[in-house]
This record gives structure tokens, C-alpha cells and sequence, in this order.
């Protein structure tokens, strides 16, 4: 069994970026493969600041929300150029 916490894609609404963080686990065994995703917590970054809104299931490692802050915040930047 494999367990991973990815960033996925930045969203762009209503002039904030939004960027999921999401939990996967794959389970392999001689027959095939199971894998399932699930979201774990959302950053929503605008002008103001940004918000991490997450699950108490879990910790979320730091690099993976710092890396989602800075990809919601590029996206800002290239949003406004």
C-alpha cells in the first residue's frame, strides 16, 4: 500500500485561486490495483491573504501547503499581467 498527498490544479473564481490538496493510496496485489483519492483540504488565496480549509483527519505535511500557497499565489500574479 502506497500513500501520497498531492497538489492538484489551481482554479481561478471570482479572483481568488483555489488549490486542492489530496490524499491517494494505492493498494496493488498480484490480480490488479485499487486506488482511491480524496480531498483533504482546499487553499483559497486572493489579495487579502490566504486560507487553508482542511480535514482533522490526518496531517497534511507543511512543503505540500507551502507548495500549494505558492502555486495559488502564481496564479494570481499571472492572472493580473
Amino acid at each position: 500500500m502506497k500513500e501520497d498527498v498531492t497538489i492538484g490544479e489551481v482554479r481561478m473564481a471570482g479572483g481568488r485561486a483555489v488549490v486542492p490538496i489530496v490524499r491517494s493510496v494505492l493498494c496493488s496485489w498480484d490480480g490488479g490495483a485499487y486506488i482511491a483519492a480524496e480531498p483533504v483540504a482546499i487553499v483559497v488565496a486572493g489579495p487579502g491573504g490566504a486560507l487553508l480549509i482542511g480535514s482533522a483527519e490526518g496531517d497534511i505535511p507543511g512543503g505540500r501547503v507551502r507548495e500549494a500557497v505558492e502555486r495559488a499565489y502564481a496564479a494570481l500574479r499571472a492572472g493580473t499581467e
